[in-house]
């Protein structure tokens, strides 16, 4: 079916006219809430302005293509600045030139940062922005990019944001927009290897479309300065491919096109948001027929879109043609609206703010951040070149051919500062599925459910992801919340699988709960053993909290393996988590002059440790997979002399899914076992639901519980008949707050109970 047009002769002028009304009480709104955080507009003006640089091409190739970029920037900087600045000072925009270069685009970069600019905003191509990243975060600027796309861009730190969609992402569209809309069966893709954007999504590209069973007989190269392809389509000529992916820029993608046509090559092409309003002055009438993804059309009705559809046509006298336009406005205004949340220009609290944007209006769609920096969500235009202009055909939402999957840990309370790893590695492995393709041709939609920090809490969060029709659920962290969501779970026949809560009874609630991590009753044989063969320590007391079933079952499991191994141990300790002092039980300890003291908690463990040094005793210390957290450290677990604790997982295990891991997410910060157990959990789902072929919950069950041989992160996993894994763990040692590894523990390694 035919769409709206968007190009020359448009003839939107009447349809702008007609939702700019609508568009103006949102956009007035917006405004007004920047007036509310500054002073009179008179301040404003007499303030010290706030340097906000943009850094796109004024020379060289990319110049043609990035003029739209200033003049959006220069539009948003000009309404802002009408409105009465940000915190009452007005905003000074600092124009500088990449000379269409990574090496000018450094230098561009280190001079925003020596004119004191409060942020960046840039650059446009992919090349640009990677070499501008690096000096902006090291320099702890925030850096907005409106178009460049690499998906590696926002790997290089956490003060690095984009407004578009990845490759990663238009390359599987537009992979599976030419496999099933235009129903092509053969692909030939032309790169341009000056460009990491051109690389990057072709791979995607490739990828994907061999997975939705097309084939790639031929790939071509060619460099972005060249003007003669005669030799690169005489080749793709031969192979005759039913589409050609074209993922350049305007002038290089236009004169590949008319040359094509030339040459008598009738396959379809397909491009990339590098296409601009440019390259129909280079491939003319030629380009009839080609199709690209597009991050906006104004077809789409985005009441801000509508806004600034008229503003431009009032500022500039034509409509806007070129997608670098909505995309840089939206760039300016998301700093915008983060620097008024801040309160502050300061570089930090600015990133904190754009990090946490959540449902912000804008001229592209709705704007959330997610962990890494890049929008969630964002719809796809697909649009068709037809009688001198483009026309949209289609909207691809990522919504759609999605399915819920419930991440159910603590976000507000006492568990949430430990539960912060656990969402960490659920989100590496909700965006590494996703990566690949998702399943079954369907992506993972992450919904992420609070469960307070309480047992009550997560029954609610789970009848909540029942209610939001989760295919399976993710979590808990600590044992009593898993098992009160797994009690929900079981009743409502969805399956479940735990990353870290180790619990012995959490799984024998029922068929449909699982666990990728190992047991209580492992690590509890495993320390007791440790601690009399490998460290021949004759006697312990044991600390056991009160509040925690994964507290008190494993000192149970401690003290029985302990004692049968002929070790004594001389004093159980009872204490509640949030009982803060210790003293009096540190005490008490010195008296009994244990060799060894077990403490299987969790943050607290640090704080027991600080009070029994503080009481003179310098006894070995040994503890669970709770330990090893930065509140553990910080609370105490730094001062320990010579420590000891069985986890799951170590960033030095020499595996290969473990080094592709830290490879890959160690960039973010350290890694932490519950990361990686969270990563596994999410990608063993992916892989049952893909052997299962189903979504249906009794399908996925089946297969999560016939699962054997699952290479993970943390390991090689099979279940048990209980849902429990069959695989080993690790050993750290503590001394003065460094740790190690240790030794790594085998599965049959674990003794039977005594």
């Amino acid at each position: 079916m035919k769409g709206r047009r968007l190009g020359i002769g448009l003839g939107i002028g009447q349809g702008i006219r007609m939702i700019a009304s609508i568009a103006l009480l949102t956009t007035l709104m917006f405004l007004a809430s920047l007036i509310s955080l500054t002073p009179q507009k008179e301040a404003a003006a007499a303030a010290e302005p706030i340097r906000v640089a943009a850094v796109f091409a004024k020379t060289g190739l990319a110049a043609a293509d990035n003029i739209a970029n200033f003049q959006a920037a220069r539009l948003a900087v000009s309404e802002i600045n009408g409105a009465g600045g940000l915190l009452g000072r007005p905003v000074a925009l600092l124009e500088l030139d990449t000379g269409s270069t990574p090496l000018g685009a450094r230098s561009a970069a280190r001079r925003a940062v020596e004119m004191g600019a409060t942020a960046v905003i840039g650059a446009s191509w992919s090349t640009h922005s990677l070499a501008m990243a690096p000096i902006l975060q090291k320099a702890k600027i925030p850096m907005i990019s409106p178009e460049s796309s690499s998906p590696e861009l926002t790997e290089v730190g956490d003060f690095i944001f984009r407004i578009c969609f990845t490759d990663m992402f238009q390359g599987r569209i537009a992979a599976r927009f030419a496999a099933r809309e235009l129903k092509a069966e053969t692909a030939a893709a032309l790169v341009n290897i000056n460009e990491e954007y051109s690389l990057t999504l072709s791979r995607y590209f490739a990828e994907y479309f061999k997975k939705c069973g097309g084939e790639i007989p031929w790939e071509g190269n060619y460099k972005g300065d060249a003007v003669d392809f005669s030799a690169l389509l005489s080749e793709v000529k031969r192979h005759r491919p039913d589409v050609i992916f074209l993922p350049g820029y305007g002038r290089d993608s236009g004169l590949i096109i008319k040359q094509a046509r030339r040459m008598g090559i009738a396959s379809v092409f397909i491009g990339g948001d590098g296409w601009t309003e440019r390259i129909a002055d280079y491939a003319g009438e030629e380009l009839e027929g080609s199709y690209y993804c597009a991050n906006w059309h104004p077809a789409v009705p985005y009441t801000r879109s509508a806004h600034l559809l008229a503003e431009y046509q009032k500022n500039f006298g034509r409509p806007i043609r070129n997608t670098a336009v909505p995309l840089t406005y939206d760039a300016v205004m998301v700093l915008a609206d983060a620097v008024g949340r801040a309160g502050s220009d300061d570089h930090g609290a600015v990133r904190d703010a754009l990090a946490g944007t959540r449902n912000f209006m804008g001229a592209t769609g709705i704007i959330t951040m997610d962990e890494t920096g890049d929008p969630m969500g964002k719809d796809v235009a697909f649009l068709r070149y037809e009688n001198g202009g483009w026309w949209l055909v289609k909207v691809v939402s990522p919504n759609r051919g999605r399915f819920p999957v419930a991440a159910i840990f603590a976000f507000t309370g006492p568990a949430a500062e430990e539960n912060h790893h656990s969402v960490r590695g659920i989100r590496f492995g909700v965006e590494e599925v996703n990566r690949r393709g998702g399943v079954l041709d369907q992506e993972l939609k992450l919904v992420e459910i609070d469960n307070r920090s309480t047992p009550i809490g997560a029954k609610v969060a789970a009848d909540k992801a029942a209610a939001e029709n989760a295919v399976a659920i993710l979590g808990a962290d600590w044992s009593s919340h898993s098992m009160a969501i797994a009690r929900v779970a079981q009743a409502r026949k969805i399956p479940m699988i735990s990353n870290i809560s180790t619990h012995p009874d959490v799984t024998r609630i029922g068929d449909y709960i699982f666990r990728v991590c190992f047991t209580d009753r492992f690590v509890g044989r495993i320390m007791a053993r440790f601690a009399r063969q490998r460290l021949h320590l004759d006697n312990a007391v044991v600390f056991t909290d009160l509040t925690s079933d994964y507290s008190m079952g494993l000192a149970d499991t401690f003290t029985r393996f302990f004692e049968s191994f002929g070790g004594k141990v001389l004093k159980i300790f009872a204490y509640k988590h949030r009982q803060g002092r210790f003293g009096d039980l540190a005490v008490e300890v010195a008296a009994a002059a244990p060799q060894a003291v077990f403490i299987p908690g969790h943050s607290e463990s640090g704080a027991i440790v600080k009070a029994i040094l503080a009481a003179g005793s310098r006894p070995v210390f040994l503890g669970g997979d709770g330990w090893g957290t930065e509140p553990f450290f910080t609370s105490g677990g730094d001062r320990m002399p010579e420590g000891y604790y069985c986890t799951h997982w170590s960033e030095e295990i020499d595996r290969r899914p473990s080094i592709d891991f830290v490879q890959r997410y160690g960039k973010r910060g350290r890694l932490h076992s519950s990361e990686a157990l969270g990563f596994d959990a999410v990608l063993l789902l992916a892989d049952a639901i893909g052997r299962a072929g189903s979504l249906e919950p009794q399908s996925i069950r089946d297969a999560l519980a016939a699962t054997r041989g699952f290479e993970g992160v943390t390991g090689t996993l099979s279940f048990d008949d209980n849902g429990d894994p069959i695989k080993g763990g690790v050993i750290m040692k503590v001394t003065d707050g460094e740790t190690e590894f240790f030794t790594r523990i085998r599965p049959e390694d674990a003794d039977p109970e005594p």
